[in-house]
């Protein structure tokens, strides 16, 4: 399971995305929610909807959609950011979704791709922004960045706040480390907009779906609104 979530207005329909469904069986087509974001009921998980990224705008977008991860709400619970993983001619990055229509998952103009990225894996908001006139958050995150010789990186993302209007405000890579598929899992706020992160890599992709890591990296990270 790589996303899931409940949309803020209904506990019982929730946003997926999951790696992992069976292929097609004979004569039939794969399930669409073997690479794609959806909403399905949990009360009755064979009810579902596609969640239709506007990523056909891309020069090799896959048909089959993309996978979803990490998503967030900001504070209004009205926009929803996550990530796409892909290479960036495919829909790769950080994307903002605006939540006010609840149909919004039928709808492109509701989706806007405000960081294109090679193979964007775990990101957390480790500090926001909310006294400027545009709110903004302080983001880490880590690529598996495949077109450059699959650098395994930590990053420093700065984002304004505006739901679909998003931009990205700085981006700065921390560090490249040994390893395959780095995930940060925990932070600790050391005040003053300073932070330390501590990511694990794994030995190799099978590796990173048992819990055996390969090394642990605690790296510190300067959120200062003026960096």
């Amino acid at each position: 399971m790589l996303m899931a979530m409940p949309l803020p207005w209904d506990d019982s329909r929730w946003m997926i995305s999951s790696e992992g469904w069976p292929g097609p069986e004979e004569g039939k087509p794969a399930d669409p929610r073997w690479q794609s974001v959806f909403i399905a009921d949990i009360n009755n998980p064979d009810q579902f909807d596609e969640v239709e990224y506007p990523i056909s705008q891309f020069p090799e977008a896959p048909e089959e959609g993309l996978y979803g991860l990490s998503p967030s709400l900001n504070s209004s619970g009205d926009s929803l950011f996550n990530s796409l993983y892909g290479f960036t001619d495919e829909g790769g990055g950080l994307w903002a979704v605006d939540l006010t229509d609840k149909e919004f998952y039928k709808n492109p103009d509701r989706f806007s791709r405000i960081v294109d990225w090679d193979h964007l894996l775990s990101w957390v908001v480790l500090e926001e922004d909310t006294d400027g006139p545009t709110p903004s958050k302080a983001i880490f995150a880590t690529g598996k960045e495949v077109r450059d010789d699959f650098a395994m990186t930590a990053n420093f993302l700065r984002v304004n706040d505006a739901g679909i209007d998003s931009t990205l405000e700085s981006k700065e890579r921390l560090l490249r480390m040994v390893g395959w598929n780095p995930v940060p899992f925990a932070w600790q706020d050391l005040s003053g907009h300073n932070f330390m992160v501590a990511v694990e890599t794994h030995f190799n992709y099978e590796s990173s779906l048992l819990p055996r890591a390969k090394g642990v990296y605690i790296i510190p990270v300067d959120t200062s609104p003026n960096k």
